[in-house]
């Protein structure tokens, strides 16, 4: 009965005429009723990996095809506004058959906005097998829930306060990592975030914001027998700027703080305090070239849990990263797009190697470089059809825990 009436809802909903909007700009590509729908068939990659499992010594060579289809939807109805995605992606790998994969998922999001105060919540989540990190070479087989629900208040007219509370749960497949290792144990996880944000604004478009984080993460598959649950906090100030409406002004945000881990390695995890940042920037020159960067540092943990004779722990790293990037308008309807990024892994805790029952004399320590480029033409609103090129090369301290490789191939997309 719930589920005929929520659907009976929605259908009435969309059959409401919207003659009040019909002057508004467009938010996608169909619409019915008022509902807004975007489908597209993407082609990611269709070209040659150097390197399939990311490895130094006898790398793997082998062809590459990436594609599937999304859709994107806006749902706008008087205060109310939802918006939703979903896609399927499927990798098929011409001679590793153990690579092969299809990945599934959606999200969605409903904001209510009730003059001063803005209620909001979404969730998501699928299926997928793309790398985790700088840490993980493996592609591994996992399910992500997530979902979160908050609201914003606004205090006269320049003070804002917005209070949110989310999740997110990883649930692995089964397996061993290549270096030894359960997968579930280290990586099986359940996150629990609640944040809270003052925001004083200074100009239309600017403000300074301050944000308090607290995180609780739980590994609910750990065989370890350390604690399975930790608490961290996160502490961010700084200024954002929005965009413009007419996309031509600089905007991003810079937030500066500290990151904390108050626990210590005799209760099976690192202790850490210092400095954290997250700095995002874009910056339209002209109307032709477009300039991105982007600045992150922060802890994270690693997918080593650690036991060696008496001791247990669960590790973690200090992690950075830089990237830049330009988007450059180009003859003949041609667009150029580069990018080139700067990765950073710095273990707090000694690593397990090259014995699994022995900690490493090296201090742990990766760098990993990358650099894309891109170029795409459109061919009307329909068709976009491009080539582009990756290269990553990593270097570790752990002797043959480095690679190099390439990707290269081509992409498409089509928006029917």
């Amino acid at each position: 009965m719930t589920y005929a009436a929520l659907l009976a809802a929605a259908c009435l909903v969309l059959a409401i005429p919207a003659s009040a909007e019909d002057d508004d700009p467009p938010l996608g590509r169909h619409r019915w009723g008022r509902l807004w729908v975007t489908p597209r068939l993407q082609l990611k990659d269709a070209g040659l990996d150097t390197n399939v499992f990311h490895t130094l010594q006898d790398p793997t060579r082998d062809g590459v095809v990436v594609f599937g289809p999304r859709i994107e939807g806006v749902l706008p109805a008087g205060p109310l506004r939802i918006t939703g995605a979903g896609f399927v992606e499927v990798s098929h790998y011409r001679r590793v058959g153990d690579e092969r994969s299809t990945d599934f998922g959606g999200e969605g999001r409903a904001e209510l906005d009730l003059g001063r105060l803005t209620l909001f919540g979404g969730g998501g989540g699928g299926e997928f097998t793309n790398r985790l990190s700088i840490d993980v070479d493996e592609r591994l087989r996992r399910q992500e829930k997530r979902a979160n629900v908050g609201a914003a208040v606004r205090f006269a007219r320049r003070f804002s306060l917005t209070a949110q509370a989310s999740g997110e749960v990883f649930t692995f497949q089964p397996g061993a990592f290549r270096i030894g290792g359960d997968v579930k144990s280290a990586l099986d996880r359940n996150t629990l975030t609640a944040a809270g944000q003052l925001r004083v604004g200074l100009k239309p478009r600017s403000g300074l914001v301050v944000t308090a984080e607290v995180l609780e993460d739980r590994f609910f598959s750990q065989r370890v027998d350390i604690p399975r649950t930790h608490r961290s906090y996160r502490y961010l100030g700084g200024i954002v700027v929005r965009e413009s409406a007419s996309g031509r002004l600089p905007f991003g945000r810079l937030l500066l703080g500290i990151r904390e881990f108050p626990e210590t390695a005799a209760q099976g995890h690192p202790s850490y305090r210092g400095p954290a940042a997250s700095l995002q920037v874009e910056a339209p020159l002209g109307r032709l070239l477009r300039l991105r960067g982007l600045f992150e540092r922060d802890v994270v943990f690693a997918s080593s849990v650690v036991a060696v004779s008496t001791l247990r722990y669960r590790n973690a790293f200090v992690y950075r990263r830089y990237e830049g990037g330009a988007t450059l308008g180009l003859p003949l309807g041609l667009e150029a797009v580069g990018s080139a990024g700067f990765e950073e892994a710095r273990y707090l805790l000694p690593y397990p190697y090259p014995d699994p029952a022995a900690l490493s004399l090296f201090d742990r320590l990766d760098h990993r470089w990358t650099a894309t480029m891109a170029l795409t033409r459109a061919f009307g609103e329909s068709v976009r059809i491009g080539a582009q090129a990756t290269w990553t090369r990593r270097v570790s301290s752990l002797p043959l825990f480095g690679y190099e490789g390439l990707r290269y191939g081509l992409s498409a997309e089509i928006v029917p």
